[in-house]
């Protein structure tokens, strides 16, 4: 998903002094995942959760 050239990021909150961020992306099987992540010391990505979309997020994906 993180390769995707069509990922869109669609949230940004601070919780417990940590930046989450919310991406929308394909991932290889064609599905479109909605993905929270924060990014940690040496570019270590730390996944929170990852879900398929929702009919706003596929809208938000579809527009590119």
């Amino acid at each position: 998903m993180f390769l995707d050239p069509f990922v869109k990021k669609v949230d940004s909150e601070v919780i417990d002094l940590e930046t989450r961020d919310t991406i929308v992306g394909m991932i290889e099987n064609w599905q479109v995942l909605s993905v929270v992540f924060t990014l940690r010391e040496n570019d270590i990505f730390r996944l929170i959760s990852a879900r398929r979309v929702t009919s706003k997020q596929w809208k938000i994906y579809e527009k590119q």
